[in-house]
């Protein structure tokens, strides 16, 4: 009999779970790093239809392993309105189904694969000579260490089969589906993952700790759990992403419950979805966010509509984060704590920047005035909020905080300048251009906006990573983010190629917009420059970055 310590199960099943958590977040920062422009470009376009927009979330979130981190990039789209909330809520819903089928198809019997997965994935990432091999290498590292976890959470288990304790304990969820049902809702909403909760949930099941009721309760309760986790991620978002989080709220969360109430009540057997408890689990959670697709597809207005009205109810006033700057005289003995301090208010800084660029992209395409007055007041915020982060620098550095801090302070303050530049290149180029178009009755020709789109959303990813970078202090992010500063200027330079082909074949819309067109293609350069300054900074800071590559790019 093998012995069982309490302490070390849940030491080694905590340990698993957060290899599991990290392993799909390695997957995830792989996809998007190596594929991300490409995936936003196509869910984008997925606008067309309903059923089409759903089936980019699916595919979208299976690349991603997650319905959340396709939640950022809808919400993302819907500031820059190239989303509508219905269309938001059609790929979210196939989402949900996208992370259902990650976990079906990870529990397959691949785990054979794990050495080839780990031992491809380190020769990728070390001998990669571009970025997107270097990437590729990442997700099979972080698939090969999703089956490492997965085999950990079931070793943790083992030696819980035969103990009396153990097994009355985790029977008594199968008497209590409610009891169960909050824990894969906490489980779900703690480690901000359905998938991993729901991996967690049937590793033990394959141990036979389990009955297939708690199972059930438990997959049930870990998709009510990934509704918090959005409505979390959408705090400080947009009105249409918010609206987008409640109604997918109502249609999952609420289905959960009700599905809940019909096991209990015996109108619902979790053993019509197989008789093997772990089968029956994965085929549950499938099943479960298939129906969701189907029953609320053809009602995703109406879950828009009252998700609108969920949003008046629950959605507490939006808070501004520019609002607040701490006093510097509390960190005048303890200068060093102010610099993550005042990252964060740079990276809040740059978010505004982000949402006034995608703002007036899409003035560039529609002309509305009371539009574009938001975005000069925005601008407006950006310029006292960057002179209130120098005085208070200005004022730590009174008092002589000398060596690293020092130099910290002094990067900070460019960082701040180049986000203020983005956005007065926004507003002084980007949003003059708008207007030009928009009282001159002209527009680009459609292929000159989809160009312009194109470069817009690749600045926008950036822009994202650039602002992850600074909060993270990511060095491999920030490595991948400089050679992608050469990048746009290669695509700039082919998107102006483009431009003057079909000035040379005399398309009217591309000669009457011409100088907008360049100049946008220009100032879009020039925001990704500014944003690139924050990378660069930390690799010449820490002496990563050769000033041969500097002068390179």
């Amino acid at each position: 009999m093998i012995h069982f310590s309490l302490f070390n199960f849940i030491l080694s099943l905590a340990a698993a779970a957060a290899l599991l958590v990290w392993a799909v977040r390695l997957v995830r920062t792989g996809v998007e790093r190596a594929f991300g422009r490409q995936l936003r470009t196509w869910m984008i376009g997925s606008a067309k239809s309903r059923w089409l927009a759903a089936t980019s979330g699916i595919f979208a979130a299976l690349l991603l392993q997650s319905a959340t981190a396709v939640l950022a990039l809808i919400a993302g789209f819907s500031g820059s309105h190239a989303f509508s909330a219905t269309v938001g809520t059609a790929v979210l819903l196939g989402a949900d189904l996208g992370s259902a089928l990650v976990v079906k198809l990870i529990t397959l019997n691949t785990s054979a694969l794990m050495p080839l997965f780990l031992l491809s994935g380190v020769v990728l990432f070390l001998r990669g000579a571009v970025a997107e091999i270097r990437q590729i290498g990442r997700i099979l590292i972080g698939l090969a260490l999703i089956f490492v976890s997965l085999q950990m959470i079931q070793d943790a288990a083992r030696p819980l089969v035969g103990n009396t304790n153990v097994e009355l304990a985790l029977g008594y969820l199968g008497t209590d589906l409610i009891s169960a049902f909050m824990i894969g809702t906490l489980l779900a909403w703690a480690v901000h993952s359905s998938v991993a909760t729901v991996l967690i949930v049937v590793s033990l099941a394959a141990q036979g700790l389990l009955q297939i009721d708690a199972v059930a309760a438990l997959v049930l309760g870990a998709n009510l759990g990934s509704c918090f986790i959005a409505l979390g991620l959408t705090l400080n978002s947009p009105p249409t992403a918010k609206i987008i989080v409640y109604g997918n709220c109502l249609a999952r969360g609420g289905s959960a419950i009700f599905a809940l109430v019909l096991i209990k009540l015996e109108i619902l057997s979790a053993s019509w979805f197989g008789a093997d408890v772990a089968m029956a689990a994965l085929n549950l959670h499938v099943v479960f966010n298939i129906s969701l697709l189907i029953l609320f597809l053809p009602k995703a207005f109406w879950l828009t509509k009252t998700g609108e009205k969920l949003m008046g109810v629950f959605a507490s006033a939006p808070h501004n984060p520019l609002d607040r700057l701490p006093d510097p005289v509390s960190f005048m003995d303890k200068p060093e704590q102010a610099t993550p301090r005042i990252r964060r208010e740079l990276t809040q800084l740059g978010q505004l920047v982000d949402r006034m660029l995608a703002e007036t992209i899409s003035l560039l395409f529609q002309w509305q005035s009371t539009r574009a007055t938001s975005v000069l007041d925005a601008a407006e915020k950006v310029q006292h909020r960057h002179n209130d982060i120098k005085l208070f620098i200005a004022a730590i550095r009174r008092h002589d905080t000398g060596g690293d801090t020092n130099q910290d302070l002094t990067d900070l303050i460019g960082i701040g300048s180049g986000l203020e530049a983005a956005a007065t290149t926004i507003t002084g180029d980007l949003l003059v251009a708008a207007q030009t178009l928009g009282t001159q009755g002209l527009s680009f020709s459609p292929t000159g906006q989809q160009e312009i789109m194109e470069i817009a959303d690749y600045v926008s990813g950036n822009i994202e990573a650039a602002l992850s970078v600074l909060e993270g202090q990511d060095f491999g992010a920030a490595i991948d983010l400089i050679e992608r500063k050469a990048r746009i200027r290669e695509l700039e330079e082919l998107l102006q190629q483009k431009h003057f082909q079909r000035l040379s074949d005399g398309v009217e819309e591309s000669v009457a917009t011409s100088n907008q067109h360049q100049g946008v293609l220009r100032s879009l350069k020039q925001i990704n420059s500014c944003f690139a300054q924050i990378p660069t900074t930390l690799l010449n800071r820490n002496g990563q970055l050769s000033h041969t590559r500097l002068n390179k790019l």
